[in-house]
């Protein structure tokens, strides 16, 4: 967890719009003490934490996005983003005539995920330095209230002279007190809209959609649904593995304090289900797995018999301790496994289990991170790899270890990434420009 700070000192200006002449500042962003404004000055060859700019144009752009910010997730397998996601969550896309820092923000639902990179701009007026080595976490509680200092001290500044950007906040702020103006908000977001501007019928279909899914399990799903109903259908009406789980959710202790990030509580509620089953820090046997899931001895062989090629695959609580899972198409059995396990952790992990739909998906939110951590340690904990691998990394080494622990290189190689053991590639931001 991150922290992130946004400061203004005000300075005298005598730039033409009046506006931008009473909103002029130092400006910095810092997130954990790495100012993100970190340039030298392109006049006097100075390092300075801030960059001299009006702050109007950043404080409407976060007003004008609040809602995306707080919701959309970043695409699918770092794949680049169209151009409409870029400039709801890309810094640079506040404009104006003023070079900003390469920095982005997006949602994984608990937490703002911030990026930075530099790029060279020797003609510039500054030339930016400050850049965080890997993704930040800051929880969107603390992005929020920063942002909204910025807004509001914007403001104060120019409520006598400018209309839009105080109406703007106002219409924000209101929404934000008013919950199902905020709920509609909150699809439009996840769905990649900016407020308003999504058609009425596939909004009124979701919030319908909702009804059914839940009010958070909707925004795992929602992304997907677009303009075809085809998908909302086959969710609907397929039928799927039925399934009675043997472990309960009130038999783990999830740790929902702020600074427990969600991939530790997938790998704590994996760690205790091994104990309180008594299972080692063995192989995790397909019969073993079916058992804790409550599915047939023959649920593996049948998972091809109810997948289909969906981006999700979700469980419906069907009361009574019943429940009908519908797995997305997954070729191999490792890859089934792994799957079959997220659910397992969703069940677990996620506080609303009981009442909402499971769902995995490949999107990075944080309950997607919460089961992929618990599905990895619940299939092969880490310190049972390193002992298997005992120090040797290679690729023919983790491959054995795939084929002996039954899971996929991809978690051989997740788990060793997420726990220091080999390194991670330079790449810091998360597509390429």
């Amino acid at each position: 967890m991150s922290d992130f700070k946004i400061t203004m000192d005000w300075k005298d200006s005598d730039d033409s719009d009046v506006i931008f002449k009473n909103t002029t500042a130092n400006l910095s962003i810092n997130v954990d003490e790495v100012f993100l404004t970190q340039n030298i000055n392109g006049w006097t060859k100075s390092v300075q934490d801030y960059i001299l700019v009006s702050t109007y144009p950043l404080a409407k752009w976060f007003a004008y996005y609040w809602w995306r910010h707080e919701n959309e997730f970043l695409t699918i397998n770092d794949k680049k983003p169209d151009f409409d996601w870029r400039v709801a969550h890309e810094l640079g896309a506040a404009n104006q005539g003023y070079v900003w820092p390469k920095v982005l923000f997006a949602s994984d639902g608990e937490f703002i995920n911030i990026w930075s990179d530099i790029i060279p701009t020797p003609h510039q007026s500054v030339n930016y330095i400050g850049k965080l080595d890997a993704v930040h976490y800051v929880p969107i509680e603390t992005f929020q209230e920063e942002v909204a200092f910025l807004i509001e001290a914007t403001i104060s500044r120019i409520s006598e002279i400018d209309e839009d950007l105080p109406e703007l906040w106002k219409i924000v702020c209101e929404e934000r007190r008013d919950p199902g103006a905020s709920n509609k908000r909150r699809l439009e977001a996840v769905l990649g809209y900016d407020p308003e501007e999504c058609p009425e019928e596939i909004l009124q279909r979701i919030l319908l959609f909702q009804e059914d899914v839940g009010i958070s399990s909707i925004k795992e799903i929602a992304p997907f649904l677009g303009l075809d109903g085809r998908l909302q259908q086959h969710l609907q009406t397929a039928q799927g593995i039925e399934s009675n789980p043997q472990v309960q959710q009130d038999q783990i202790k999830i740790d929902r304090v702020r600074d427990v990030l969600p991939w530790q509580q997938g790998v704590s509620a994996a760690r205790q289900l091994r104990e309180i089953y008594d299972l080692g820090d063995g192989v995790i046997e397909n019969n073993t797995l079916l058992d804790l899931l409550g599915i047939a001895s023959n649920g593996l062989s049948d998972y091809n018999n109810y997948s289909v090629e969906t981006p999700v695959s979700i469980g419906k609580n069907e009361g009574n301790g019943k429940w009908t899972f519908i797995p997305r198409e997954k070729r191999f059995e490792t890859s089934q496994r792994f799957e079959l396990a997220r659910l397992l952790g969703d069940l677990l992990v996620y506080k609303d289990s009981n009442r909402e739909w499971l769902v995995t998906s490949d999107y990075k939110s944080s309950r997607q991170k919460a089961q992929r951590a618990f599905a990895g340690e619940f299939l092969c904990p880490i310190l049972a790899l390193d002992d298997y691998l005992d120090g040797d990394y290679s690729e023919t080494r983790r491959e054995k270890a795939a084929n002996d622990f039954h899971v996929s290189i991809q978690t051989i190689d997740t788990l060793l990434l997420n726990n220091g053991k080999i390194e991670r590639d330079d790449k810091v931001f998360p597509y390429s420009a």
